[in-house]
């Protein structure tokens, strides 16, 4: 029987249930949307007993309080005005990404402030479980505005900032079609514009 929940979030799914794929995803989906709900209700009795006082991000995957980490630093060329922009992803202990801080130069201003609230979004969205590779499909050949790199980068013609994190993190962390955020790329020569280790 299709959970109620499953009905409302894919309509139609009635008419393709004797497919065996959609059947199977129908009976998991059902079971995680259970186990989900079983979940809060456990949470929500710890917390009536006195355990875990206040919100508890019991799906988030915190990153190790110390880390490797590394810096890319590329010019780009927005508008005609120079930006400054710095890369620094880190890592969980098993090489996956979990956070992404991004710095541009001219702090204060409104492109600032912009971008450092996307890091901290992107960071939440990995640690919370979002596959990189949704992430980069998204934000890959987004155009806005002109956009040109100066300088030696691994990433040659990007269509915005957004395109260039984007290939920049797919680069670095996804090694081939289908295969997503299995750790850095060891492949770094170090050379002008390419990731260097701090």
């Amino acid at each position: 029987m299709i959970n109620e929940r499953i009905r409302r979030m894919f309509p139609g799914i009635d008419s393709a249930i004797d497919n065996p794929n959609v059947r199977k995803f129908s009976e998991l989906a059902g079971r995680y949307l259970e186990i989900q709900t079983e979940l809060g209700k456990a949470l929500n009795s710890c917390q009536n007993d006195g355990f875990f006082p206040g919100p508890v991000d019991s799906l988030r995957f915190r990153l190790p309080i110390t880390r490797p980490g590394e810096t890319n630093e590329v010019t780009l060329l927005c508008e005609d005005e120079q930006l400054q922009m710095y890369i620094r992803p880190g890592c969980f202990d098993d090489g996956r990404l979990g956070e992404v801080f991004i710095n541009v130069e001219h702090q204060g201003t409104f492109t600032s402030g912009m971008i450092d609230a996307f890091s901290i979004v992107l960071s939440l969205a990995l640690q919370y479980g979002v596959p990189l590779h949704r992430i980069v499909d998204k934000l890959e050949n987004t155009r806005f505005g002109k956009i040109g790199v100066l300088g030696s980068s691994p990433i040659k013609r990007p269509t915005s900032v957004m395109d260039y994190i984007a290939k920049y993190l797919k680069l670095k962390y996804i090694k081939s079609e289908g295969d997503t955020n299995v750790g850095p790329d060891s492949s770094d020569s170090g050379t002008a514009g390419s990731p260097e280790t701090v």
